[in-house]
């Protein structure tokens, strides 16, 4: 059990801290939430244990719907603090934690009060990792969106063109001053950040986290996308990371920088990454509104490469940028993802395929990637998890069962919702969440 001395540590630190929001993201990142007061915490701190009755993993869906099926036969599900997450929000008064979650029905299946929690999956697929002497370090690119208000029709109009000053000179680019400062503060180190190019409108930008270990990382995204929300709302501003919140508007990413120090390992990984990454596309874009953003694929087939527009691009020796991500999926489980695939290319002394030019694959006919072996990308969320369910005993070896069948349990329920509803309707359901 995870030691609670550190909530003490904090509040002795922190004596204007009064609360603190215990934080976890579900399947579908959708993200939940329960206080408990310092008085409480401390008390907690003293006992050595905490239980903090929470939502389960995938009951519900990001349109707030509730699964019957899911939620029937569950028990109270348990939030269980990893303090070592302890930062601040920008009120002073209120701390943030991210946790574990148990789920006492999952011991039914497979006698693992973890097997249902995202976060408790990454940190077992990455010991797995370190026991290969892989090392790996993550850093995330943040893209996200200001608008005028949740319910606004397009984005704050700033200069449109990435990179430029003009933008960073924009009053708006206040947001991502103050969002950068109080994250260094917190000990989230940024890499860079630089206004965005998003036509026709504008409001984009970009804030890249430093890298750090896997599980790490996830943590410094949810916290930073906490704070860049926070931030906008204290600016009278909506930040949104939704991957296209308007049908002729910018899409966002949330692409993924990932190396592994075991470099002479790097090409055995790169083929597993490549070999299932139809499947994994279902973590990847694990929304239904993920598919409706352009230039995710490049061309829509599986390929890497040194451009910027493949799904995965070579960025140097064992050190990959995976392109495709958004927002509509838990990090844990995409980053989880991405890893098991690598280590079974390890496994198997897998060799990559060779890396392809843009040009020839953004012109390449269905008959001619056949005729070199090459597979098509998943063009929907439906498509994808049919991918992942064909495959599900694999998956299941590597995350748990109870974790796939959520998972596909939870997809398959957002699929049959988005497809009763009109485009602008699914997404301020979403945007609403973020």
């Amino acid at each position: 059990m995870y030691t609670m001395s550190l909530f003490k540590q904090f509040l002795d630190l922190h004596p204007e801290v009064q609360h603190i929001r215990v934080d976890f993201a579900a399947y579908d990142n959708f993200k939940y939430s329960k206080g408990i007061t310092a008085r409480h915490a401390r008390a907690l701190g003293q006992s050595g244990g905490v239980s903090v009755p929470g939502p389960i993993c995938f009951g519900q869906t990001r349109y707030t719907q509730l699964l019957y099926e899911a939620i029937k036969d569950q028990e109270t599900n348990h939030l269980v603090p990893d303090q070592t997450t302890l930062r601040l929000s920008i009120d002073p008064k209120v701390a943030m934690v991210q946790c574990f979650v148990t789920s006492p029905n999952a011991l039914r299946d497979e006698n693992d009060l973890w097997a249902a929690c995202p976060r408790k999956l990454l940190q077992r697929v990455n010991d797995r990792a370190d026991k290969n002497g892989l090392g790996i370090k993550v850093g995330w690119e943040i893209e996200f969106l200001l608008l005028a208000s949740s319910d606004a029709t397009a984005p704050l109009p700033t200069p449109l063109a990435s990179f430029s000053t003009a933008g960073m000179e924009d009053p708006s680019f206040k947001v991502v001053y103050d969002t950068v400062e109080h994250l260094e503060a917190n000990r989230v180190p940024v890499w860079t950040y630089h206004a965005e190019c998003s036509p026709p409108h504008g409001g984009g930008f970009e804030i890249t986290l430093s890298p750090s270990s896997p599980l790490e990382s996830a943590d410094n995204l949810l916290y930073s996308m906490s704070i860049i929300r926070q931030v906008a709302q204290k600016h009278g501003y909506h930040a949104t990371c939704h991957p296209k919140p308007f049908e002729a508007g910018p899409g966002t990413g949330q692409h993924i920088h990932m190396s592994i120090a075991g470099h002479d390992l790097a090409d055995s990984f790169l083929a597993g990454v490549m070999a299932r990454l139809n499947q994994t596309t279902a973590f990847l874009l694990g929304g239904y509104d993920s598919y409706s953003r352009q230039g995710a694929y490049g061309g829509g087939w599986i390929y890497h490469s040194p451009g910027k527009i493949p799904p995965v691009r070579d960025c140097g020796t064992a050190h990959w940028e995976f392109r495709m991500p958004d927002n509509l999926c838990n990090p844990y489980l995409q980053l989880a993802a991405i890893i098991c695939t690598g280590l079974e290319g390890i496994d198997q002394q897998l060799s990559p395929p060779s890396a392809r030019t843009i040009d020839e694959m953004m012109g390449m006919s269905a008959d001619q990637a056949a005729e070199q072996g090459i597979k098509a990308l998943p063009k929907s969320l439906k498509a994808a998890i049919d991918e992942l369910e064909a495959n599900q005993d694999w998956w299941a070896g590597q995350f748990s069962k109870t974790s796939i069948k959520g998972y596909l349990m939870n997809s398959r329920a957002e699929i049959s919702q988005s497809d009763k509803m009109a485009y602008a309707k699914r997404v301020q359901l979403a945007m609403n969440h973020g």
